[in-house]
């Protein structure tokens, strides 16, 4: 049985160390949980969170509390192993009972390769993630910079529409007067509108001088559309000047809009932002009947024909617009859905897929030069930025009211219940977030790099290989009560941000009825910091984006070169000798990022990648919880045994955690058949 190269250098004598005694002294040599929380609040926290809480709202913040707590006794029972043995992970995981494939490893080590594969995938959807940012903020190519226009102004307008729509709702029931609120998000979308419409005006006459030879039916199809264009683009202007000063000082232009006619012009507005929802939904059923086996089609074109029955009535509701909107304004809704269909024409650029690019090989070659402490370090920093920055949000969040988060919604969201929507929307919701559940916090994948992090800091070498000698049992227990406050101290930081992401996301993206599409991932992601810092949320939700989530990519991608670098000596595809690992670990810290940048590239999902990860990992969690429990009782050495609450923990942990595998297995499971 192979072990860990530290296991070999912790028999050199000149290797132990006596633990530290005081606090700022054991504060001072932690580091691993560190290295975890850098690779955790990622894609977990700013993806699988906020998505879950945009499904949810406040109902599941029960569940991500529950996430982040219980996987912390596994994984200090998982460093206690590693310390006081000096193995790693997966030689610890090979010593579980059960099936085996010859000397090529047991049942548990085959599972972890086919998660590992999954969480290599997870970070093909974060270099991704990374890629959508920076092409954002910065496109390389005359494309990506027409796209990101049309882009940013149809997010504003989506945006604006979906909390717009509650306001009015309110309204209606007398809750709320006509506001300054309303008013400015109702002269955001026109003028987003007019903005839209001048730029698609431009850019079919810049096509239409292009082409040669038109036939008289293409000519006058584009003078139809030029022609919608500008009357777009005039009605919305025309209103712009006639609505009433945000700050009630009278109006912007030359007349004022009536409050009757502004209500008729919100209305609208509204109905055409329902009009889309559902004209997609039912683009969205078609493409499922494409795709579908013989069996299900008798179901799926039912649901077909009541999406149809739904976008036709919303269109014609969308038609009944007030008289003074109809003479500023000729054929709005055939110009809308002319608007519509057009900007879904516009071909999305490949700015991110070069950006990703760029950013996988700068990682690669870092990591191939690249440190403990290098990593520790570059870690800590970026994901301290963000916290810090998601956290201020938070709590200047309050001070609004239409986003603050009272004590009654979170009470809710403490209560043990399953949100309270339609059936099929509530097992959505719950599905995505037991996905998140094996992501947040330490997933699967963090818990079995985590003794890695715990060997490569040094305390198995500080105390020494094991002997019945009392100084050994003393040293073992103060390097292991250094390894306990790293873990539990990382998971204050990382449940810290889980809450954090959660509310945001169940406070601005759940109530503005907002959930992220994979192309448009982070762009509307960028909703959530808008209340607070106004115009300049989108650059700083992206130097976020940026930190924590090429933080995760360059964190997760080195423990991963160390621990695939380990299985390969576990299955005996590389010799156990120091220097072949050690060999292995630069070449796959190289690799790695290159890998991932080809899985995105070949699948454009980051939402799908993260949350299959998610997946896979949560129904890795109770083999892993399995295996903590072998390992005490029946590898641990007598005097290190953990106290009473610790061994509680873990009892209870290893049952949650196979409560929440099961119900996601099942629950993946209803969906696949669904599409079977």
């Amino acid at each position: 049985m192979s072990k860990e190269p530290e296991s070999k250098a912790a028999e050199s004598e000149s290797s132990i160390q006596a633990p530290p005694t005081g606090v700022l002294s054991t504060l001072v040599r932690i580091g691993p949980g560190l290295i975890i929380a850098g690779s955790i609040v990622g894609s977990g926290e700013l993806i699988g969170t906020t998505i879950t809480g945009a499904k949810a709202g406040f109902w599941l913040l029960w569940l991500m509390i529950i996430g982040c707590v219980i996987k912390v006794f596994v994984q200090v029972e998982l460093g206690r192993y590693a310390v006081s043995s000096g193995e790693s992970s997966l030689v610890a995981m090979d010593r579980v009972p059960g099936p085996r494939l010859g000397k090529r490893g047991n049942w548990v080590i085959w599972y972890w390769f086919i998660m590992f594969i999954a969480s290599v995938a997870q970070l093909g959807g974060i270099v991704g993630g990374v890629g959508q940012a920076l092409s954002i903020s910065l496109p390389l190519t005359e494309q990506g910079r027409e796209y990101d226009e049309f882009a940013r102004r149809d997010t504003r307008i989506q945006v604006n529409l979906a909390e717009l729509a509650p306001l009015l709702k309110d309204e209606l029931l007398g809750q709320v007067a006509l506001n300054d609120e309303r008013i400015e998000k109702t002269r955001v979308i026109l003028e987003s509108y007019a903005d839209l419409a001048r730029m698609m005006g431009e850019r079919l006459e810049d096509e239409h001088s292009r082409e040669a030879n038109l036939s008289s039916v293409a000519d006058e199809a584009y003078l139809a559309s030029r022609v919608s264009y500008s009357q777009m683009e005039r009605g919305c202007t025309e209103l712009l000047l006639q609505l009433p000063a945000g700050d009630g000082a009278g109006p912007t232009g030359a007349a004022t809009v009536s409050e009757k006619d502004l209500r008729a012009i919100q209305q609208q507005l509204v109905a055409w932002g329902e009009w889309k929802r559902l004209r997609d939904d039912r683009l969205g059923q078609e493409a499922r009947i494409k795709r579908a086996p013989e069996r299900r089609l008798p179901e799926l074109q039912e649901r077909l024909a009541k999406a149809q029955a739904a976008e036709s009535a919303a269109s014609e509701a969308a038609k009944e617009f007030d008289s003074a909107w109809e003479m500023t304004f000729a054929q709005p809704t055939e110009a809308h859905e002319r608007l519509r269909a057009d900007l879904d024409r516009i071909p999305r650029s490949h700015d991110d897929k070069i950006w990703a690019g760029i950013i996988a090989l700068i990682t690669s070659l870092i990591l191939m030069k690249g440190r403990f402490g290098l990593i520790l370090s570059f870690s800590t920093a970026m994901v301290a930025c963000f916290t810090a920055v998601t956290i201020i949000n938070l709590v200047v969040l309050q001070r609004h009211e239409g986003w603050a988060v009272s004590m009654n919604d979170v009470i809710d969201g403490l209560k043990f219940r399953l949100p309270p929507s339609a059936p099929e929307d509530r097992w959505a919701a719950v599905s995505t977030a037991l996905k998140t559940f094996g992501i947040i916090g330490v997933g699967a994948t963090e818990l079995v790099a985590y003794p890695y992090w715990c060997l490569e800091k040094g305390y198995a070498r500080f105390t020494g290989p094991r002997d019945d000698s009392a100084g050994w049992a003393e040293r073992a227990k103060g390097w292991i009560r250094v390894m306990w406050v790293d873990a539990w101290g990382s998971m204050l930081v990382y449940t810290f941000a889980t809450i954090a992401f959660y509310l945001l996301g169940a406070s601005v993206l759940g109530r503005s009825g907002i959930v992220p599409s994979e192309h448009s991932l982070i762009r509307y992601l960028t909703v959530m910091f808008a209340p607070v810092f106004g115009p300049g949320a989108r650059l700083m939700f992206l130097f976020g984006v940026f930190a924590v989530l090429y933080s995760t990519l360059f964190v997760a991608s080195a423990g991963h070169a160390r621990v695939f670098a380990d299985a390969l000596r576990v299955v005996r595809l590389i010799p156990a000798s120091s220097r072949a690992y050690k060999i292995a670990v630069v070449a796959l810290s190289g690799l790695f990022p290159l890998i991932c940048l080809a899985i995105y590239v070949a699948i454009p999902m980051p939402t799908f990648l993260v949350l299959l990860s998610g997946l896979m990992q949560l129904i890795m969690l109770p083999m892993l919880a399995a295996t903590a429990l072998y390992l005490r009782y029946t590898h641990l050495d007598g005097r290190l045994r953990p106290s009473w609450f610790s061994d509680a923990g873990l009892w209870l942990s290893t049952i949650g955690m196979l409560i929440a595998g099961v119900a996601g297995a099942w629950l993946a499971g209803s969906e696949l058949l669904k599409l079977w």
